[in-house]
């Protein structure tokens, strides 16, 4: 009988040929869902104007949104997007999505009258624990 390998070791050892059962075994969309859903907000009570919002800083990856209208505070649908030469936030977010630039801008659907949000990120200072600076194969 072959050695059982677990969840744990597939992922670990990144073997092609396991590494997409382990992460379906895994329901790593649930497991990402409930690890973001437990982070803490980067930043709160973000004013949005004129359908934008500008945070304090660049993140290297934004997780979470959370804006509030007049009547209710909800998540939206993240999409990434640019800047045009003109300033405008591309592409243009419908109804319960937000658009990032992939800087400091997050731009909402006109229709939602978004006028305060929240942002979960990840940015320079915080994306690296101490564990994962080291190169592959240094001191393993």
């Amino acid at each position: 009988m072959a050695a059982e390998t677990t969840l744990r070791d597939s992922l670990n050892t990144q073997n092609p040929n396991r590494a997409a059962s382990a992460a379906q075994d895994l329901e790593l969309g649930e497991l990402m869902t409930l690890l973001i859903n437990g982070l803490t907000a980067t930043e709160t009570g973000v004013a949005v104007t004129t359908h934008v919002a500008t945070l304090a800083t660049t993140p290297t990856q934004l997780f979470q949104v959370n804006a509030t209208t007049a009547t209710v505070t909800g998540v939206k649908k993240l999409l990434k997007g640019r800047t045009d030469p003109d300033g405008t936030i591309q592409p243009v977010p419908a109804t319960g999505e937000a658009t990032w630039n992939g800087g400091t801008k997050v731009r909402f659907a006109t229709a939602d009258v978004a006028t305060v949000a929240s942002f979960t990120y990840a940015s320079a200072a915080t994306s690296t624990p101490s564990y994962l600076r080291r190169a592959i194969g240094e001191n393993p």
